[in-house]
């Protein structure tokens, strides 16, 4: 008899936790998709529905022309001619995009850098080149070098994000950059606030990139035994660093890789 009340109790409080979720589902999975539009800086659009398409392409700052013959399940995605040229608006000032960020996307385009830690890399390395790179010609206060900066962000960003979708760790790079860009000094110069973005990239890069990798292959190649077999699935740089090193540490094993290209 003592129990009944605890069964009560408990079926109470998962009944009220359920209204809860089931009253907030609709209104919280939608907050959520849209606040995840908000932190990768552009939401993806579902190309096969038209109107969507057609605002985008108003705000597209790529030169690229749909594929005429596209396949139909994949219609959801965008589907470009592949011999068409991408070209952003050469230069180095906010309404542009920098070379660097141009020659990048065109690599994520055409399949030359593949695997969300060298997009990633590669990415963080052409940023870097930008706000090394970033001049204003007009500066009067630092409240204008964060406008500018986040401007300069925002443009590459969308051009990226144009060629190829961004990968989830270049997601977390640039809201990163963003949290970096909003915390800088109200009172700072330009080569103050170049110095510290700069200084914010190479800790990401070390931290976040290169030290994470070099971390992953050293405990796990020696977990790794003699005469082991070891299954991957298509390509990781990440994975393929560890065997590399469990190799060197003179481990003879057998990898059988499921898919490839």
């Amino acid at each position: 008899m003592s129990e009944a009340p605890m069964d009560i109790s408990v079926k109470s409080e998962r009944s009220s936790s359920g209204k809860k979720e089931k009253g907030g589902g609709g209104g919280g999975g939608g907050g959520q998709s849209r606040n995840q539009g908000k932190r990768t800086g552009r939401a993806r659009v579902q190309f096969d529905d038209p109107s969507r398409v057609a605002r985008a392409a108003k705000a597209q700052i790529t030169s690229r022309s749909i594929q005429q013959s596209d396949v139909p399940f994949l219609r959801h995605l965008p589907q470009y001619e592949g011999n068409t040229s991408i070209s952003g608006g050469s230069g180095l000032g906010t309404g542009q995009v920098h070379p660097a960020i141009q020659a990048l996307g065109v690599k994520y385009a055409k399949g030359v850098i593949t695997g969300g830690h060298s997009r990633c890399l590669a990415f963080v390395n052409a940023m870097e080149e930008v706000f090394g790179d970033f001049v204003m010609t007009d500066m009067n206060n630092a409240q204008q070098i964060h406008r500018e900066l986040s401007k300069v962000l925002n443009r590459c960003v969308q051009f990226v994000v144009e060629c190829r979708p961004l990968s989830v760790s270049m997601g977390n790079f640039v809201r990163y950059l963003k949290e970096q860009i909003a915390h800088l000094p109200l009172v700072l110069s330009l080569p103050e606030a170049r110095k510290l973005i700069l200084e914010a990239i190479d800790l990401f890069r070390e931290k976040r990139l290169l030290l994470p990798v070099k971390e992953i292959a050293a405990i796990g190649s020696k977990l790794i035994g003699h005469g082991e077999k070891i299954v991957v699935y298509a390509y990781s740089e990440v994975v393929l660093n560890l065997l590399k090193q469990a190799r060197n540490l003179g481990t003879d094993f057998l990898v059988i890789v499921i898919d490839s290209r």
